[in-house]
């Protein structure tokens, strides 16, 4: 359901609720964003869900183009992998994996798999570590079909 769009309404209601980029607790306990978004009980509708995805995704590539522009002549899958890999640490932290990155640059697949099983991150992303080291290693999707 599109709302019509009231431009002095929106104004009152900025004045009232706020214009917030970051989740609050308001007046009745409630979690909210926005322009007095509930979250606590709507939640957050698929088409957001998508339009934050595509920006994160977004983010995740612009700084592999930053970081490491030579992700982009990897295959698919390898390059799926650091896609997904930079998306959960951040560019900071991605930066500081410089052996892997300098591994995965060579082409040096089952040592950069190697060296990523052996840090600490390994041991905290539960199945996304293996995961993204046999993407790496052998340059094969895993199965997620959950089946």
């Amino acid at each position: 359901m599109m709302a019509d769009i009231d431009p002095v309404l929106k104004a009152q209601l900025v004045f009232f609720e706020g214009y917030r980029a970051s989740p609050y607790v308001d007046g009745s306990g409630k979690i909210t964003i926005g322009i007095g978004y509930n979250l606590t009980d709507d939640g957050v509708p698929g088409s957001i869900i998508d339009e934050l995805y595509t920006l994160s995704v977004g983010r995740a590539q612009a700084g592999l183009d930053a970081i490491d522009p030579w992700w982009r002549g990897l295959d698919p899958v390898r390059g799926r992998a650091l896609q997904n890999f930079i998306f959960n640490v951040g560019q900071g932290t991605y930066r500081t994996f410089s052996t892997f990155r300098g591994l995965m640059q060579a082409g040096q697949y089952e040592q950069a798999g190697a060296d990523l099983a052996a840090q600490a991150w390994y041991g905290q992303v539960g199945r996304r570590g293996p995961m993204l080291v046999s993407m790496i290693q052998t340059g094969q999707d895993p199965d997620i079909s959950g089946g």
